[in-house]
């Protein structure tokens, strides 16, 4: 199966503002006599009712929607009594979902809705199957139950995450995105706390929580005591540490040390793995002096490895470094060994030495090499310009050429012979190395984009859309696209990349191209889909408006981003509605947030109860964010360039056999940044993609396109066949993280 990992270490992170809109505003004065409902709004509530019995689904909406609208309580109480388990409104999963959202906003002060919410969330069986958007029904739940903040809302979540499984999942999400005011609604029926509620306590933050927690520390618990201990540390506590060091110098149960350190506290039996485990995490959370020396006892046990590793991913201790050197040269898993050395990599220049020894070793050789490109300091440098020029032609060459353009676009140096070592590339008889001097030359500047678009080598040529991305030149590309456009050759636009050419706005040269061939290319499928699917929504139109709504509703995820996107810069007002219906029934995260993108480019005001329903109760903590900025008044676009600091990703493409070596020879892939955007790339002639331009702190997927059928006319959609097998690279390492893409190849990551 195919799988990638992209090797740049980079982490999505975000901090999540709440606004809160009137709906959800109590009133300030409580002496107030509360308003009666008019007689209008009790008739139009019984009619709304009236209609949730129909079977018509769309008048059923409209009857949520006009029920949703009210505060009155019999509008709530009606739309909760419609949402009874066997009704036509509970069974039908976008009504379900639509009379949530509203309900959700009524949970801290009326029963029936809070109880409608309850149902919902615990309506799935352990081991049954689940919808998307019965499960996004669930999550919107447990969202409208924390939003309530009471104790009758938040004490079945907090048993749902005692209970555990998905619907804990669920409950714990939930609380941690939105923080209780009130602890005592959390812990006030439990007198004798859980592990999962005294993991989630500790997940808070809130030092409120702190005398709660030692008190958990009299009972006689072990399982208890380190959940405590995890839980202060994460809140700061040093007053465990001694604890913690307590759990260390126990003896082992058998197997383990047989004697305990000498004036070390002793206890009736020996501390388990899980405890041990246990007591380096606190360390680690309060960085303990003896922290490392913990984290090093774990490594060298089978059983306690893993944890030891995710502990010294979260440390990144310069004294791990010899315990690490130690595993990576042990009997240990690929994984294992491949993990311990992407730990070496983030450790900047003192972790050189190690890097260096990995060089020659071809299964992590390109973890190496990208480790030394992004290290800042003396000994990364000195020993990359040693590599380079110590380095066989060939593969190992080419390696250290990368990590040389790497180094440039990151940190910012060039490495002594590196250009001339390009040149020579450049000039070389192996289509490999001319690809990868075309890049780096391109990069250094020394050869410009127009240059290599014009490059009569179809292999230099190729690079130029890499060269466009890296140095902000994309526009350069128009003339050749539409070159290739007006020819019907989508073959090679697809090889050569230039599909980022559609990315580019206020291109003019693109201007020309057809919205009827932008529209079959996106409905075909294949490399040049995302990008002309952005386009389309762009010049969005009465003519392509069915067609544009068909590939929002029925297409993949990442196509229906680019959609959403495209269609915050729509010349049409009533795209706002576009958005706004296809976020109601969105299942998948990524979409909705680019549906929020999309949305807060737009000035119809349509757009304001969408955003504040997102950032309330939108599970996924990104659409929050983003909703509530775009509440604040900022345009949230997904530029094609990086803006500030920028990072790379390394990603090398394996074949299954060596007969389909030239399967990815130009393969075209897509590169799914978190903000939805895809920025279509091609591999080297080698199978390595390079990929530039991205932004620091974000999370990127990366997916092979399907091999494009036989050519046929532009005009002609056609449905891509199963990607065949990709291919060998140089540095075969394991994939870290597999990706939903086709079967049969299998490509490597650094």
């Amino acid at each position: 199966m195919l799988r990638t990992s992209v090797a740049s270490w980079l982490f999505v992170g975000g901090v999540v503002f709440f606004g809160i809109s009137n709906a959800w505003a109590q009133p300030e004065d409580a002496e107030a006599e509360p308003e009666r409902p008019s007689l209008s709004s009790r008739v139009g509530a019984a009619r709304a009712a009236a209609l949730l019995e129909e079977g018509d689904p769309a008048a059923r909406l409209r009857a949520i929607e006009r029920l949703g609208s009210s505060d009155a309580e019999e509008a709530v109480v009606a739309l909760a009594e419609a949402m009874a388990p066997g009704t036509a409104a509970r069974s039908d999963p976008r009504s379900r979902l639509a009379a949530l959202r509203h309900l959700a906003r009524h949970a801290g002060d009326e029963e029936k809705a809070r109880q409608v919410l309850l149902g919902v969330l615990n309506s799935v069986r352990a081991g049954a199957p689940e919808e998307p958007l019965d499960a996004l029904s669930r999550q919107i739940a447990a969202m409208g139950l924390a939003r309530a903040d009471t104790e009758e809302s938040l004490s079945p979540l907090v048993t749902a995450v005692i209970g555990g499984g998905r619907t804990g999942s669920i409950a714990r999400s939930a609380l941690l995105a939105c923080r209780p005011k009130n602890l005592v609604a959390v812990v006030k029926s439990f007198d004798e706390l859980s592990p999962r509620t005294i993991e989630v306590l500790g997940q808070l933050g809130d030092p409120r929580a702190i005398g709660v927690l030692r008190h958990q520390l009299k009972r006689d618990d072990r399982k208890v005591e380190r959940a405590v201990l995890v839980a202060l540390a994460r809140l700061g506590d040093g007053s465990i540490v001694d604890r913690a060091e307590a759990f260390l110098d126990r003896p082992d149960e058998p197997g383990g040390k047989k004697q305990a350190k000498e004036g070390a506290k002793q206890t009736e039996g020996g501390s388990s793995p899980a405890e041990q485990i246990a007591a380096a995490e606190a360390l680690t959370l309060l960085d303990a002096p003896r922290a490392p020396e913990a984290i090093a006892e774990l490594l060298g046990r089978v059983e306690t490895r893993n944890e030891a590793l995710r502990l010294a991913e979260e440390s990144l201790s310069p004294a791990l470094l010899p315990t690490l050197r130690a595993v990576l040269a042990a009997k240990v898993t690929d994984a294992e060994r491949l993990r311990t050395a992407l730990i070496v990599a983030q450790m900047g220049d003192l972790g050189t030495p190690i890097l260096l020894e990995l060089l020659n070793r071809p299964a992590l050789a390109t973890v190496a090499a990208l480790g030394l490109a992004r290290a800042r300091g003396p000994l990364a440098e000195d020993g990359l310009t040693r590599a380079l020029r110590d380095a066989p032609a060939g593969a190992p060459k080419r390696l250290i050429l990368r990590a040389g353009i790497v180094r440039k676009l990151v940190v910012g140096e060039v490495l002594d012979g590196l250009v001339a070592a390009l040149e020579e590339a450049y000039a070389s008889a192996d289509p490999s190395d001319r690809a990868i001097g075309a890049f780096g030359l391109g990069v250094l500047g020394r050869l410009d984009v127009d240059a290599l678009v014009a490059d009569e080598d179809p292999v230099r040529r190729g690079e130029a859309h890499r060269v466009a991305l890296a140095t902000g030149r994309a526009a350069a590309l128009g003339p050749r696209f539409m070159e290739l456009a007006r020819a019907g050759d989508e073959a090679t636009l697809a090889r050569e990349g230039l599909s980022l050419a559609l990315l580019v706005q206020g291109d003019r040269s693109i201007e020309a191209l057809a919205s009827s061939t932008l529209a079959t290319w996106a409905e075909a499928g294949g490399a040049l889909a995302p990008a002309a699917a952005l386009r389309l929504a762009t010049r969005d139109s009465r003519a392509f408006r069915a067609r544009l709504r068909q590939l929002l509703d029925g297409t993949s995820p990442s196509l229906r981003a680019q959609v959403a996107l495209g269609l915050g810069a729509s010349p049409e007002a009533d795209a706002t509605y576009l958005l706004v219906e296809r976020f109601r029934f969105e299942p998948e995260a990524i979409v909705r947030a680019a549906i929020v993108r999309g949305l807060s480019q737009r000035p119809e005001k349509l757009r304001l109860p969408t955003l504040r329903q997102a950032a309330l109760l939108d599970p996924d903590e990104r659409v929050r964010a983003l909703a509530t900025s775009a509440l604040a008044g900022r345009k949230l676009a997904a530029p094609l360039f990086a803006r500030g600091p920028a990072e790379v990703a390394w990603v090398t493409l394996r074949a299954n056999s060596e007969g389909e070596r030239e399967a990815v020879v130009r393969r075209p892939v897509e590169v799914r940044r978190a903000d939805g955007l895809v920025v279509p790339m091609v591999s080297a002639p080698d199978g390595v993609v390079l990929v530039v331009g991205l932004r620091e702190g974000e999370r990127y997927d990366l997916a092979i396109v399907p091999q494009a059928p036989p050519k046929a006319p532009v005009v002609a959609p056609a449905a891509p066949p199963t990607a065949p097998p990709a291919a060998t690279p140089e540095a075969e390492t394991e994939p870290l993280a597999p990706a939903p893409l086709p079967d049969e190849a299998q490509p490597d990551g650094g």
